[in-house]
């Protein structure tokens, strides 16, 4: 996505993230087609790669038409999600998806998440600011203020 992005060393764009890892777990629902194990939402970090641990079905996408898509779980695969960040980084050409997670009535859903997001002492820039300050190897990050 770098490269795509016309950065000269796209190996300077991961020393801007920092990965922040969380275990989820769903537990089963009886009443599962009466309740959702994650609402709907977008990621606001850069990047998420995320493993399903067990064989429980559960993550949704929602399509352009705005019906619900089941992401099939393939075996070892990671998902990637493409962050708000990174929507924003790129000017729009990689764009936030929004998903959720629902619940099975039966058996608990267990995933690994790793979020890839800009450290709480840096904020975003727009892209041509971002893509001098790195091909240029300056930090030029303005400070947020939380």
């Amino acid at each position: 996505m770098a490269a795509d992005l016309g950065l000269e060393q796209p190996e300077r764009l991961l020393e801007k993230f920092a990965g922040v890892p969380q275990t989820m777990r769903v537990s089963p629902c009886r009443q599962a087609g009466k309740v959702i194990g994650f609402s709907p939402h977008t990621d606001v970090c850069a990047m998420t790669l995320l493993l399903h641990v067990n064989n429980v079905q559960g993550l949704q996408i929602r399509r352009n038409d705005g019906k619900w898509l089941v992401v099939d779980r393939l075996d070892g695969a990671l998902v990637i999600s493409i962050g708000g960040t990174f929507e924003i980084l790129s000017n729009g050409r990689y764009r936030s998806i929004e998903h959720r997670a629902m619940v099975h009535p039966d058996k608990e859903r267990i995933s690994v998440a790793m979020f890839h997001c800009v450290p709480a002492q840096r904020s975003a820039l727009c892209q041509s600011s971002w893509r001098a300050a790195l091909r240029h190897g300056t930090s030029r990050w303005a400070t947020w203020n939380l």
